[in-house]
């Protein structure tokens, strides 16, 4: 789903944690999943990046919707 997403950057996995490249293959955005049986989305900061921690579904449309606040904070 999130090279589906993503489809201009790379993505790093480490320690579970899906890390959004940009073009220089700089972190622009860190993702976080969790299994759980409530569905929640958690936005923070961790390092200076963006951090979004999903629990439950990771819903596409939220995703979608992160990924347009992540290439607007590029600009």
């Amino acid at each position: 789903m999130f090279k589906q997403t993503f489809i201009n950057h790379d993505i790093a996995i480490q320690q579970g944690c899906f890390i959004i490249l940009d073009r220089d293959y700089m972190p622009c955005a860190i993702f976080e999943y969790r299994d759980g049986t409530q569905a929640i989305k958690l936005m923070d900061h961790e390092y200076g990046l963006p951090l979004y921690l999903y629990k439950g579904l990771i819903s596409s449309d939220k995703l979608k919707q992160d990924y347009l606040n992540i290439i607007s904070g590029q600009k």
